[in-house]
């Protein structure tokens, strides 16, 4: 690895200001030290805080003006008047950062008390963003050509607007340009499979939990380079499709497209018939590999003409008999030969690397192109964000067709040189319990809809081996995580993501233990989706107006970084609304707290204006939950819709598919119970509708589509009862 690299020192104030870096050791000390030669430089540092040995030793020869302060001083002004005279008119105070036990992809080694302190200084400051390569890779990049620390200049935040989330917020934006810089980053998920299956291919191994079969990543490699001479000679076209549950065959066709040079489109067979055929229309879709198995389990699917189909079951003498031929010459080429021979790194960096189609939840699914670098840059950012040893085993039970199942649970553990078990369902909770007890696994993924079941079927002793346990894709109710926590004895660690982010951008994990002598920052936080990974930027506009706003309000939430998709496919106009400049609207409400924690509220389209007042209709959920006590009852029971209404401009419509209360009185009863728990009365649903379920998506979220079906007849100034959708 070469030097510290600087990347934007032009952006250095000429005014005297603060240089806040997220970490410093002496190494990059001396090249920011180099930078700023002909300034006059002071050292500040934390007094409640020690000063890492390594720092003393490098600034004791240069003999600079060194301040103190204290986080815990309550006339932080009079010290900052002290600091700005002998900054003079274009001094530069260096904040020495203390020692520090540090956390995984944590964008800041800073102690909360001491950023509050330094934004009661007086004086600008300036966040420096010190991005260590060496901590943030994946295990194919031998980072030659990489610097050892990449280091950017944020904004200069003036006194008057310093606040904890404002600098968090500079600081991400800071990072976001380190970690976009990254070279590997311009590569290709072909090139890195083939190093990694071929690197780890001894080490690792797939086990399938319906046939249970174990094939090591070796056999993976050769049988996907198998298939992958059949599907290059039967289309053109640049896209394949994959018709597959997660599980041995699922993976290897996922492979082969890739290393046929072609992009894999996954398709949701849980869709409507309308949604597939859209979604094999916009992918412009030519061939299929799936297994006859699937087709006879989806008699209602929208098949394409069967000369269409590869169905691999029917191959599978003719890929065992050149896959054995693939594990020969593996022994005898190099991997860069099999690379430069197949062109496997001609489609990198922003070329399209999968296509992923939007749940659909709220209408006709969206087409999002995810690049190699997209992919590249999560699985780099998810594995710097929890600690991986080499041993680690996940779970990958989540469907190829979500963006979680295809990045997360697929492509990370491939890419990574982790063991991977694969079930076809996540739903089946029994199976699951099983496969994790048996193969020790440490990583699963899920939903707040899977943990339900889990509490309910599997035994406590059969996830005692779990590290982590990994939720997203709908807000985790408290009482289900208290619940989850009760049986197992860990909490499910939230996190955030979406199909245009790769999808993961933030996420809770366990904090550890301080080292002696030094502080840590908490790295999980009840109520919130965590911090940012590495390399993900956040900024934030009002919900009405767009107008920029602090990070600290509720507001829209936008992001930015190397693993954020470049638009939607062919949606021009509506790319033009929602990515603006690099960053990517997400559509939910959320604000950040002073340690850099977001919370989110929900989506826009869930939030109902009632009377001037923005309505969260997650949060009223959840105040329904528990006033009903209905967060440990299995499935979800009930959902929350917005109506129009000409009187305060929306209403609530309470769906609910519990049939055991009496329809004509249950309304007025749950408006007492809320106002009891002290909820608002704007809060209170005006009508319920009955239906036999809530409709849910297979990955877990609520199918808004289905559920404002189900409440199109309502009418809200009649004196009827109860609405009740007959069971289909």
């Amino acid at each position: 690895m070469n030097t510290p690299t600087l990347l934007n020192f032009k952006a250095l104030s000429s005014q005297a200001h603060i240089l806040l870096p997220s970490r410093l050791d002496a190494g990059e000390l001396e090249h920011l030290m180099t930078a700023l030669e002909g300034r006059k430089v002071v050292a500040i540092a934390d007094a409640d805080y020690p000063i890492p040995s390594e720092l003393i030793t490098f600034l004791e020869p240069l003999q600079l003006e060194a301040l103190s302060l204290s986080s815990s001083d309550p006339h932080l002004s009079n010290v900052g008047e002290s600091i700005q005279e002998s900054l003079g008119a274009n001094g530069v105070g260096i904040f020495i950062p203390p020692t520090v036990t540090p956390t995984n992809g944590d964008p800041l080694d800073i102690p909360v008390e001491t950023v509050r302190a330094l934004c009661q200084l007086g004086i600008p400051v300036a966040p420096l963003a010190v991005h260590r390569t060496y901590l943030h890779k994946i295990r194919t990049d031998d980072l030659a050509d990489e610097a050892s620390s990449l280091l950017a200049i944020g904004a200069t935040i003036p006194p008057d607007q310093l606040e904890s989330t404002r600098l968090i917020q500079e600081m991400l934006i800071a990072i976001e340009q380190c970690f976009s810089n990254r070279k590997y980053l311009e590569g290709s998920v072909a090139e890195h499979l083939l190093r990694s299956l071929y690197t780890y291919g001894t080490q690792n191994t797939l086990y399938d939990g319906v046939d249970g079969s174990k094939v090591t990543y070796q056999k993976l490699l050769a049988g996907a380079l198998a298939l992958s001479d059949y599907v290059k000679k039967h289309t053109t076209k640049p896209r394949v499709g994959v018709i597959l549950p997660p599980g041995k065959a699922g993976v290897v066709a996922n492979l082969a497209i890739f290393f046929a040079g072609k992009i894999p489109v996954n398709i949701n067979f849980t869709s409507s018939r309308e949604a597939i055929k859209h979604a094999i229309k916009e992918a412009d879709l030519d061939i299929f590999l799936t297994a006859d198995r699937v087709v006879d389990n989806l008699p209602v699917f929208p098949w394409p003409p069967r000369e269409e189909l590869i169905l691999l079951n029917k191959m599978q003498k003719l890929l065992k008999t050149a896959a054995l031929k693939w594990l020969v010459q593996l022994r005898f080429t190099s991997v860069d030969k099999i690379i430069e021979k197949r062109g496997l790194n001609l489609r990198r960096n922003n070329d399209e690397a999968v296509l992923l189609f939007t749940s659909g939840s709220s209408g006709v699914p969206k087409g999002v192109p995810l690049s190699h670098r997209n992919i590249l840059a999560n699985v780099c950012q998810f594995g710097t964000r929890i600690k991986c040893p080499p041993e680690m085993t996940l779970m990958g039970c989540l469907p190829l067709f979500h963006s979680f199942g295809c990045t997360v649970t697929t492509l990370f553990p491939l890419l990574q040189g982790f063991n991977l078990v694969t079930y076809p369902s996540p739903l089946e909770a029994k199976k699951i319990g099983e496969l994790i007890e048996s193969h020790n696994v440490t990583l699963l993924t899920a939903t707040p809809t899977f943990l339900r079941g889990y509490i309910k079927k599997i035994p406590p002793a059969q996830l005692q081996g779990l590290q982590y346990i990994v939720t997203g894709a709908e807000k985790l109710p408290e009482k289900l995580a208290q619940s989850f926590k009760e049986r197992f004895g860990s909490y499910p660690l939230e996190g955030y993501g979406l199909t245009e982010a790769s999808p993961a951008t933030h996420l809770n994990v366990p904090t550890g233990q301080a080292q002696v002598d030094t502080t840590i920052r908490p790295t999980a936080k009840e109520g919130t989706v965590g911090i940012p990974l590495v390399g993900v930027a956040m900024k934030s506009t009002h919900p009405t107006t767009g107008d920029p706003q602090p990070l600290s309000e509720l507001g829209c939430i936008w992001i930015k970084g190397a693993n954020i998709f470049s638009g939607y496919l062919n949606m021009p106009e509506v790319n033009e609304e929602v990515i603006k400049d690099g960053w990517f609207n997400t559509g939910d409400l959320g604000s950040l707290d002073e340690e850099g924690f977001l919370k989110i509220q929900g989506r826009l389209s869930r939030f109902s204006k009632i009377g001037g007042e923005m309505i969260s209709h997650e949060a009223v959920e959840a105040e329904i939950d528990k006033v009903l006590e209905l967060d440990d009852k299995g499935d979800q029971k009930i959902a929350i819709m917005g109506v129009p209404d000409e009187k305060k401009g929306e209403a609530l419509i309470l769906l609910i598919s519990i049939q055991d209360y009496n329809p004509s009185v249950f309304i007025s009863e749950l408006r007492q119970k809320l106002l009891a728990a002290n909820v608002p009365a704007l809060w209170c649903p005006r009508k319920i509708v009955f239906v036999p379920q809530i409709p849910i998506l297979a990955s877990g979220k609520l199918d808004l589509f289905s559920c404002r079906e189900a409440i199109k007849n309502v009418k809200l100034h009649d004196k009827s009862k109860p609405t009740r959708t007959k069971k289909k």
